[in-house]
């Protein structure tokens, strides 16, 4: 089993949580961007049912919750997060191990 990690902000995390969903943005026009989407893109393909989601989210510095992944990545671009569309999608359950507190990145 794998252990994958998603950078959310702090909405998104609950949106994310309140859904049982993770989620990727369709890719921008920009070459550089283009480059980094391929890379997120290829990570999220490597998902599988069971291995381990964690969430960092922006700002807080905070690896929250442990989740596992519920399914294989799939693609679907019903309007669900008030930012944007994030379509490239795996859905995900609570893990039997969680941890009570958010852990707090010191970098």
């Amino acid at each position: 089993m794998s252990v994958h990690v998603f950078s959310v902000n702090e909405e998104n995390y609950k949106i994310c949580i309140q859904h049982g969903l993770v989620g990727l943005p369709e890719p921008k026009e920009t070459r550089n961007q283009n480059n980094t989407f391929d890379g997120l893109l290829s990570r999220l393909t490597a998902v599988r049912e069971d291995d381990y989601i964690l969430m960092y989210v922006i700002g807080t510095k905070e690896l929250r919750g442990l989740w596992q992944a519920d399914g294989k990545p799939f693609y679907d671009n019903t309007p669900i997060w008030t930012d944007r569309t994030y379509p490239f999608r795996c859905k995900i359950k609570y893990a039997s191990y969680n941890f009570e507190h958010a852990l707090k990145l010191m970098i």
